[in-house]
This record gives structure tokens, C-alpha cells and sequence, in this order.
């Protein structure tokens, strides 16, 4: 008789808690759809509503965890992350929660960094600089425009629609900006204004990158036709040149100290030094192209992206230091901070900050819907702008 009465709570129970499953599965269906939509305060608050109808349906708390991931707030999407593998320890959930426990490094050593504010571009981001002492943020666009917002309203400043071509890279110093194109042409216009101050043109051939040296005394242009140019930026003459018949250049940063130049020559990082634009370092990678080069602040480390992994040099040591590996998808955005704090982002979306030295991941945010093309920190590393293919601008706050 004990036993029946016990059988018929447990039965009762269960019956009792199947219309609660059924009403969280459907709330949650309308929180995957706002999900899908790019709502995502919409869909925290299905997701709530359904975790507090069953408090032990782990679906309700994955999607809790990718919208607080999205927007940031990781300490929120950790802990919503440690519910799902806690009640799901082996299903797809505990799969996709382990994941995000691993992006944003839960229980770990973490850079709490705080999504400020975001804007949107009414065209692709392929390039990001800050000006005039972070005044302006200014943006290279996959519809040939240059565009600068006032900061920190965001307003649009300026609006040069350019030649038609891609713009592929861009460039600052104090209050002027340089953009590349993809017909062949680098111009230079006053961020404050809008004036355009110089014009290069590379007839027959496309614009891959551009750098500013920290000094403002030269900018490096590497082309289509395998070629790098350093230019005199008051003269506006050529200074120097090298052309790599074998490999295409990408990607050119200048060292802080401004005596070295950095570049992509196929799946080489190289270094010359200037004003000769000798060769005086090759770094290999994997197979792929390298796709981005930036420099520490005090020009030890340089860091080279090719396909999903992110290479680290001892510039002065000339070793190998770091392999940084979390991206899954290719790299094509690098930024360094203060010291050794470096932000990656490309075609998976995700934006990660690792500490270069250690190869420590110490954070990840996926916060853009696109390919991650822009970075830039600003000049104290307190700042940093993140840009995407879907037009997306994310402001950060480093701690």
C-alpha cells in the first residue's frame, strides 16, 4: 500500500511537470526565433520566462547563454553556460555550453572588458582607425566610402563616397586618415573637414593595405602587383620600394619606433627596415596567406595571422614566442593594447583578447553578426573599436 501511494506522488509529479516542459519548449521556440532575428533582449526574456516555468530545462539557459555572449555580458553568460552542463552533462546543449565556456574562458583568468555602445554602417566595415586623439572613428568601406562618427555621439561626421572601388585599408595620424582602394588609389583627407590633402594612384593594380608610420612621416602601400611602396607623406614622393615577383602583399604595420615595416608576402610575415625597405626578417606560418600584422606597444612582439592561427614573434629575439588557437574560421583583423593584450576577430564573427606573451585566451564576445575586418585600439589602449562585413561598430572599454 506504502509503495502505491509513493508510485502515485511520482506519477502525479510527472504529470504535473509535463505541461511546464511543454509550455517552456514553446516559449523557447519564440526565443530561438528572436535569437535568429538579432533581438536579443527578446529573447533573454523568453528564456527567462521559460527557465522559471521549468527551472530544469537546459534549453532555456543555452540560449540565455549565446544572447548574454552576444551582448558582452560574460559573467551572465557563464553562469548561464555552468547551468546547461549542469543539467546536461552529455546532450547537444552541454556540447554548445562546454563551447562557450571555452570561448569566454569561465573560471579562468578573464579580461572583463564592457561593450560601451555600438553603431551602425549603412555598408560593410572593411577597416577601422581612430583620429585626432580618438575624436573620430573612421571607418574603411566595402562600398568605397570613407566614413568618420564624432565620438562618443556617434554622429556621422564625414561621407566621401570615394571612386567606386572597395576600400582596403586605412590608416591615421593625429587628424589626418588614409584610405586604399581597390582601383589603385590611396587619398588622404582631414577628418575634422573632410578636405582631401593628397592622392596617389597605382595605375593597373589594387590597393591590399595601408600603414602610417607613428611619427607621420611615411606611408606604406602595399599593391596588387606584389610590390610595397613607402611614400613621404609631405613630400608625397616615393622614398623606397620592393617588389616580391613570387608572392602577393597584404596586410603593412609600422614598428612604434617607426625604423621597421611589417607586411604579408604570401604566407610570410616579412620585416624591412626602413628607409631602405631591407629585408632583415622572415617569419613562416602555415600554408595560408597571412591575412593581418600588428606590432606591441613597445615594438618586442609582432603578431601575424594566418588562416584560423595567430603567430607570435620575439621581434628582437627572432623566435617564435606564442601559436594562439580558439578562431575557427580565418583571422582578419589583429590589434595590440597596452603591452601584451591582443584582440582577433575574422569570418567566425568572434572578437577574443589573449595576453601575446603567455598565449593566454582571456576573453571572447561574439558581438557581430559578420566577418570582423576592422580593429583599433585607441592611442592609450583604453578603447577599442571593433568592425563587421555587416556594417556593425562595437565600442569596448578595456579594464
Amino acid at each position: 500500500m506504502k509503495r502505491l501511494i509513493v508510485l502515485s506522488l511520482f506519477l502525479a509529479t510527472i504529470a504535473l511537470a509535463q505541461p511546464a516542459r511543454e509550455r517552456a519548449i514553446a516559449i523557447v521556440k519564440r526565443a530561438a526565433a528572436a535569437f535568429s532575428a538579432g533581438n536579443l533582449a527578446q529573447t533573454i526574456t523568453l528564456a527567462r520566462q521559460a527557465a522559471q516555468i521549468d527551472p530544469n530545462y537546459p534549453r532555456a539557459y543555452t540560449w540565455l547563454g549565446a544572447a548574454y555572449q552576444k551582448q558582452g555580458r560574460r559573467d551572465d553568460a557563464c553562469a548561464a553556460w555552468a547551468r546547461v552542463v549542469k543539467l546536461s552533462p552529455n546532450g547537444e546543449d552541454g556540447d554548445r555550453a562546454r563551447r562557450g565556456i571555452r570561448e569566454l574562458g569561465c573560471g579562468g583568468t578573464a579580461l572583463d572588458v564592457k561593450l560601451e555602445g555600438r553603431l551602425t554602417s549603412t555598408a560593410g566595415i572593411a577597416g577601422l582607425a581612430y583620429s585626432s586623439e580618438g575624436a573620430f572613428l573612421n571607418g574603411a568601406g566595402a562600398d568605397g566610402a570613407w566614413r568618420a562618427w564624432e565620438l562618443p555621439s556617434g554622429r556621422l561626421a564625414q561621407l566621401e563616397r570615394g571612386d567606386g572601388y572597395a576600400l582596403s585599408g586605412i590608416a591615421a595620424f593625429r587628424d589626418t586618415i588614409a584610405v586604399g582602394s581597390g582601383g589603385g588609389k590611396v587619398r588622404v583627407y582631414e577628418t575634422g573637414n573632410g578636405r582631401k590633402t593628397a592622392e596617389w594612384e597605382f595605375r593597373g593594380t589594387t590597393v591590399n593595405g595601408v600603414a602610417w608610420s607613428q611619427n607621420g612621416q611615411f606611408v606604406a602601400v602595399a599593391l596588387g602587383d606584389s610590390s610595397l611602396r613607402v611614400l613621404d607623406a609631405k613630400s608625397q614622393l616615393e622614398t623606397a620600394r620592393v617588389t616580391n615577383e613570387q608572392a602577393a602583399t597584404g596586410p603593412v604595420a609600422f614598428s612604434p619606433d617607426n625604423r621597421f615595416l611589417a607586411a604579408g608576402v604570401g604566407t610570410e610575415t616579412r620585416v624591412y627596415q626602413l628607409p631602405s625597405l631591407r629585408l632583415v626578417r622572415r617569419f613562416t606560418g602555415d600554408s595560408f596567406a597571412v591575412n593581418a600584422v600588428a606590432w606591441s606597444d613597445n615594438g618586442q612582439l609582432l603578431a601575424g595571422s594566418s588562416g584560423p592561427v595567430v603567430r607570435v614573434w620575439d621581434f628582437n629575439a627572432n623566435r617564435g614566442v606564442q601559436t594562439l588557437r580558439g578562431h575557427r574560421l580565418t583571422v582578419s583583423a589583429l590589434a595590440f593594447g597596452k603591452g601584451p593584450i591582443l584582440a582577433s576577430g575574422g569570418y567566425d564573427t568572434v572578437l577574443r583578447f589573449w595576453n601575446a606573451q603567455t598565449g593566454t585566451p582571456l576573453a571572447a564576445y561574439n558581438a557581430h553578426n559578420g566577418q570582423i575586418r576592422g580593429l583599433d585600439f585607441t592611442a592609450d589602449g583604453k578603447k577599442l573599436a571593433s568592425g563587421a562585413q555587416d556594417g556593425s561598430v562595437c565600442f569596448w572599454r578595456m579594464p
